[in-house]
């Protein structure tokens, strides 16, 4: 499982805005490897994280939203087809209206 990525959204008042998606268990991965990690956590490669990402998660993937002026949103939904959806929603509404757009998202 892996991030992805959209390409940046600007809008007419020129604020970039970066649009990714992920499943819901790579920020709990992260969040162990920041925290120094645990062997169990570190096992999780490949199926594991595929086991955990829908028993624990139950499918859900999250739309991460970062604007250069240092607002963040993250949203989770129930699977990547619905992710990737409103993140090319977000894009669109940020390429129309710029910034507002996030800051209505959350």
């Amino acid at each position: 499982m892996t991030r992805q990525y959209l390409e940046d959204a600007v809008g007419p008042d020129g604020i970039r805005v970066t649009i990714a998606l992920e499943p819901a268990v790579d920020q709990l991965i992260r969040a162990n490897d920041r925290l120094g990690g645990s062997f169990l956590l570190r096992a999780l490669s490949g199926r594991g994280q595929k086991v955990v990402q829908q028993m624990v998660y139950g499918g859900a993937w999250v739309v991460d939203v970062e604007t250069d002026a240092g607002r963040r949103v993250r949203i989770r939904v129930p699977d990547h087809g619905s992710a990737l959806a409103l993140a090319k929603e977000t894009w669109r509404d940020v390429d129309e209206r710029g910034v507002v757009a996030v800051a209505e998202l959350g």
